[in-house]
């Protein structure tokens, strides 16, 4: 379960003054390919997060089975992309953050399916202009996500959370200048930390032009970090 103790801490003592929302990605319980965890397993984890009170969190499908059929409940954060796929977030300020959980990739598919971009494209300019800051929220892993922010599509989130099989990645622009792609390193020992400073708006022909306004950092959660002890006694 790698450093989900660790990363209790983290969150404990790196409250900000502005702002802040903790959002988990595809994949906390179970590895795609691997096999499905047993039911205490489960039940352990599914507690250590609901004790961390994240704001949002992204299930896979092979998650959520999993989890009802242990008959494992989670709180209102965690939800798949088919259960609930658009949930909006009012800051103190008004301003309003949109997170769209995508639909994941069919069987063995690497990539997404032309039906599944259109899908997807059409979502994201559904909701782009209705929000300040648009993330996007995919397992799809690191090809998939490679393939779909190479495409010439204008219809991007302004940040692409991913999560899912492959190599993290540290805020890297696409292309367009209109994503920003983060995904967390391996085995879950690493938080990225996403700072936006000025929020673009609902503006459909935002680019990302001045990076002084974002920045993401990958913090690793070492030995300098402490397990969080009541994490510690919740997990196997």
């Amino acid at each position: 379960m790698g450093g989900v103790a660790r990363r209790a801490t983290y969150f404990m003592e790196h409250e900000a003054d502005s702002p802040t929302l903790r959002v988990g990605g595809g994949f906390e319980f179970m590895h795609k390919a691997g096999p499905v965890p047993e039911p205490a397993s489960l039940s352990a984890l599914a507690k250590a997060l609901n004790f961390m009170k994240y704001d949002l969190g992204l299930l896979a499908e092979a998650e959520t089975d999993a989890l009802r059929d242990a008959g494992i409940g989670l709180d209102g954060a965690w939800h798949s992309a088919e259960d609930h796929p658009f949930t909006t977030v009012v800051l103190p300020s008004g301003k309003r953050i949109g997170f769209l959980r995508y639909p994941e990739l069919r069987g063995d598919d690497e990539v997404p399916s032309s039906a599944l971009l259109k899908k997807v494209r059409f979502q994201v300019r559904e909701h782009r202009s209705k929000v300040d800051l648009l993330i996007g929220m995919s397992d799809w892993g690191w090809i998939g996500e490679r393939e779909y922010l190479a495409g010439s599509s204008d219809d991007m989130p302004h940040i692409l959370l991913g999560s899912g099989r492959g190599s993290g990645v540290n805020g890297r622009l696409n292309n367009a200048g209109n994503c920003i792609w983060v995904r967390p390193y391996d085995k879950g020992r690493t938080v990225s930390e996403i700072r936006v400073s000025a929020l673009p708006g609902p503006n459909p022909d935002f680019k990302w032009n001045n990076l002084d306004t974002v920045s993401v950092k990958a913090v690793g959660l070492r030995d300098n970090i402490a397990d969080n002890p009541e994490v510690s006694a919740i997990l196997p």
